[in-house]
């Protein structure tokens, strides 16, 4: 809700104001339009508040990724993962959703958790069957549990078939 505490008694903000305010006319047209115009204002406002946040993903808290992470259903996303990891995780968690199962998708895991490497499908090196694929990671600091991590979250990505 809009707090109108920093308005003047009786006016209201830009977003606030309604058709029956500037016409009010007892029409049920003009009821009727104010009621649609209500409603994609508010739709508007629900957009540009995503926007505002999704620009902004480099300075949210940590907690904000963890609840975004969760809202936005970004199924590759760890609570456990540093805060950097996050924040890659959610911006990139749009275009995943839209990818799931591709290795695009699986590229941009390996990019937002490692940092670099490559996806080798197989078609590419003769020794994998159709529909196999091998990762090049050109990390030197992995760690077991970075390996469990990532192959526990790249199941989650791959398509199941």
């Amino acid at each position: 809700m809009i707090n109108y505490d920093n308005f003047e008694h009786g006016y209201k903000g830009i977003m606030d104001v309604q058709l029956t305010d500037l016409y009010p006319i007892d029409s049920i047209e003009v009821q009727c339009l104010s009621y649609v115009d209500k409603m994609l204002t508010a739709e508007y406002r629900k957009f540009t508040e995503r926007i505002v946040i999704a620009s902004n993903v480099d300075n949210l808290p940590e907690s904000i990724l963890d609840y975004l992470a969760i809202q936005y259903r970004i199924p590759y996303y760890d609570s456990t993962f540093d805060i950097e990891k996050k924040r890659a995780l959610v911006t990139e968690g749009y275009q995943w959703s839209m990818t799931a199962g591709t290795t695009d998708c699986i590229q941009h895991l390996i990019n937002a958790i490692f940092g670099n490497g490559k996806v080798i499908e197989w078609y590419e090196d003769g020794t994998m069957q159709e529909g196999e694929f091998d990762i090049e990671i050109n990390e030197k600091d992995i760690t077991e549990d970075i390996v469990k991590d990532f192959a526990r979250i790249l199941k989650k990505a791959k398509k199941r078939t």
